[in-house]
């Protein structure tokens, strides 16, 4: 019974977030084409907010490319 009572416990616990969903999710939008709000991709690189045209981080180069509404527009690639 206590087992089971753990085992439950357990279950309610939250889980370690995946370290890599946020880089899984940036190669998706290179594959896709995907243009990125500052607002959507800020928070996938654990910043505030993103300055100048281009820059790199993680592997991937990411360059200001126009405006999505009151926004930048992000285009996400991949660094050689």
């Amino acid at each position: 019974m206590v087992g089971v009572l753990l085992g439950a416990l357990a279950s309610l616990q939250p889980t370690e977030p995946d370290p890599l969903a946020n880089l899984e999710l940036l190669e998706r939008v290179v594959e896709k084409g995907w243009l990125l709000s500052t607002s959507q991709l800020a928070p996938l690189l654990g910043l505030k907010s993103l300055h100048g045209s281009e820059f790199c981080r993680y592997g991937f180069v990411f360059t200001r490319v126009g405006r999505n509404g009151a926004e930048s527009a992000w285009r996400v690639g991949k660094e050689k």
